[in-house]
């Protein structure tokens, strides 16, 4: 369990400031795992693409980047 909501999501405008200031991609890695463990696969996807552009041959982000590309799609809603 990653902890109660709100918090949760006031930690991830903390780290995208953080990423906004820094360009690490350590925090789109870490983003990416937040996302992933969240359900939200869309922004998930977008921040493991970006830090794998920045670290190819991260071993972490090859391994978390195959987890969440294997990951089922949620159902689209009308």
């Amino acid at each position: 369990m990653l902890g109660d909501k709100d918090k949760l999501e006031s930690r991830i405008a903390d780290a995208k400031e953080s990423l906004e200031r820094s360009l690490a991609p350590e925090l789109e890695l870490l983003l990416a795992y937040t996302y992933y463990q969240m359900g939200r696969l869309a922004p998930a996807r977008e921040a493991i693409a970006s830090a794998q552009k920045a670290m190819p041959k991260s071993l972490a982000v090859q391994k978390l980047k195959a987890i969440i590309d294997a990951a089922p799609q949620a159902p689209k809603t009308k």
